[in-house]
């Protein structure tokens, strides 16, 4: 049957959400990506050098956006110095042959430089995104430029050649290695991808044409800012995006066979049966339509998959689970054995059972997730080497199958208490970024259950900030005055615990302080807030002396209570 692709195109937020779901129908890839993005993989800028910093051996590179580009030494590539030239050249006014057939390169650079020997600060060049954007981190920029196609890549400035290793055939191998002579000249490298196995001549003529055009076009977008460049009024710019974003998805993504592509957009599917029949044929057969009334990854259960991919905890069968936590530095994952029961068998045989199937499921998880750095699993202690050894061929091998992204591990398997190190890089925003740090636990689960305790630690606030208040002279003459924000369920332990409060700073300080509450409804469990109000002018207060001295005399042995009551019996006498 084959893996499954879902295609869903979201209108209203102009996305498209597409899923892939392997021959169980378990999710095993996940991407998102709006359609009016600014910058993505594969987009290339000329951008210009900003900072060289030595201490990095990396410079930053202005390209345009938000966030500066990063570049390190070993993305620069050893052919930097001919990328230099020729794009200062083009700039210049100088009329290369933009497929480099007469230009003269320039030696290459040492494995182990340094970067400020090579680039310097306002300097322009070509750079390619590696890495989108994640976080508050800019995009990681590479000098390695690569333009892939339907069965080729080509790579400007390098000379290289090669075919892809999942072609194993070797008469294909031979056939596509004397195409690639006939057609290859140097500081035009060429690799040869998958689906290039079975193509014809004239198919990967034709997609070697292309990709020659894309590039002809990049470098006549660079001649268009010589003027710009002369005058010095040249600004960083993006030279080449792919045309279609949905395209470039799919154009890698099929890379690897589908047994069935589904879509549930009228247009969509129009505009990607087209593309098949010009690129892909032999695919047209296995796209299809979503028609029916439930939603499409509704229907294929994907929604729930996606929503436990956020979660920290993930079943296994047989009642264990795995714990997923993320820190700044790297991805822990947990094995535990949860309520699993063994019917028979040893501690080591239960420990290795649980491991295996717990195996399959991380490396699910960490290509569904798109986990990026050092990851840690701590698989459930085992003692004898053989088993160990099982449980890493296991998960490596489940991961190189379903996950293309470049990953490493540490070769000499689990440790001795069952952990495995591992690498891998990712380019894109896993699904778990989607998610906020929630603001009451900063993202530590733990918060605290008591409203009062929340109370306690709201007024020990408003103390602070009364202190602050009084201790500026300026103020002096003013009574501060706040406003308490809170949620509805703080509201009932506040009013209880503030009239207190109040008294004793009235008491302690001979002042006052000016305190109103106010309820958000929208406000969750434990928030709140303290606003600080413009500040009331004081009444000036007489000593006691004086207020007694001024005061209206009073009758003694009478209170105004009963003088009051005594007056309006008169004045109703004399009415009768």
């Amino acid at each position: 049957m084959g893996r499954t692709l879902l295609i869903h195109k979201d209108k209203q937020q102009d996305k498209v959400k597409i899923a892939t779901l392997d021959e169980n129908n378990y999710l095993i890839g996940y991407v998102e990506e709006d359609l009016n993005k600014e910058v993505q993989v594969g987009d290339i800028f000329l951008g210009r050098v900003k900072l060289v910093t030595g201490a990095l051996n990396a410079a930053f590179i202005d390209m345009g956006l938000e966030r500066d580009g990063f570049l390190h030494y070993t993305d620069l590539t050893p052919n930097i110095r001919s990328i230099i030239k020729f794009t200062k050249g083009l700039l210049e006014g100088r009329d290369y042959d933009p497929l480099l057939r007469d230009f003269t390169p320039e030696p290459q650079t040492e494995k182990d430089g340094k970067i400020e020997n090579i680039l310097e600060a306002n300097m322009y060049l070509p750079v390619q995104v590696k890495k989108e954007p994640i976080s508050n981190k800019g995009p990681r920029v590479s000098c390695e430029i690569s333009i892939p196609g339907r069965y080729f890549v080509i790579h400007p400035f390098q000379d290289i050649k090669g075919i892809s290793r999942k072609i194993e055939d070797k008469e294909q191998r031979k056939r596509l290695k004397r195409i690639i002579e006939k057609y290859y000249h140097p500081l035009m490298g060429l690799i040869v991808r998958t689906a290039a196995a079975n193509a014809t001549e004239e198919q990967l003529l034709e997609d070697l044409e292309n990709l020659k055009k894309k590039w002809i076009e990049t470098v006549n977008n660079i001649r268009k800012f010589k003027k710009l460049y002369k005058q010095g009024k040249m600004l960083p710019v993006i030279i080449y995006k792919e045309p279609n974003r949905i395209k470039q998805l799919l154009r890698d993504l099929l890379a690897e066979p589908f047994g069935k592509i589904v879509v549930d957009d009228p247009a969509l599917f129009e505009e990607l049966r087209e593309s098949l029949m010009d690129e892909m044929p032999e695919l047209v057969d296995k796209l299809h339509l979503h028609q029916l009334e439930a939603p499409l990854f509704q229907f294929y259960q994907v929604d729930d998959q996606i929503h436990l991919a956020r979660n920290r905890q993930v079943p296994l069968s047989e009642g264990a689970y795995l714990i997923i936590d993320k820190t700044e530095a790297f991805h822990i994952i947990d094995v535990n054995s949860g309520s699993y029961v063994p019917k028979e068998g040893s501690q080591e045989e239960t420990a290795l059972k649980i491991n295996l199937i717990a195996a399959k499921e991380i490396a699910r998880q960490i290509k569904l997730r798109d986990m990026g750095g050092l990851i840690l699993i701590d698989f459930i202690d085992m003692t004898k080497p053989e088993n160990k050894k099982r449980v890493f061929e296991t998960f490596k091998r489940e991961l190189e199958r379903i996950d293309r992204a470049r990953k490493a591990f540490d070769e000499s398997g689990l440790s001795k208490f069952s952990i495995l190190e591992m690498t891998r890089e990712r380019s894109h925003n896993a699904i778990t970024a989607e998610a906020l740090k929630c603001p009451y636990c900063a993202g530590t689960g733990y918060s605290m259950g008591d409203p009062t305790l929340i109370v306690a630690m709201l007024l020990r606030d408003l103390e602070r900030k009364i202190k602050q208040a009084r201790q500026d002279r300026r103020t002096r003459a003013l009574i501060p005055r706040f406003t308490l924000v809170v949620g509805p369920h703080l509201e009932e332990a506040l009013r209880k615990k503030l009239p207190d409060f109040l008294k004793k700073h009235k008491f302690l300080s001979f002042d006052t302080v000016k305190v109103s509450v106010e309820v958000n409804p929208e406000y969750a469990l434990f928030q709140y807030n303290i606003v600080k109000e413009p500040p009331v002018l004081r009444k000036p207060r007489l000593p006691r002396w004086l207020r007694l001295l001024f005061s209206k005399p009073r009758r003694r042995g009478t209170r105004r209570g009963q003088r009051r009551t005594s007056n309006r019996r008169k004045s109703s006498k004399k009415k009768k």
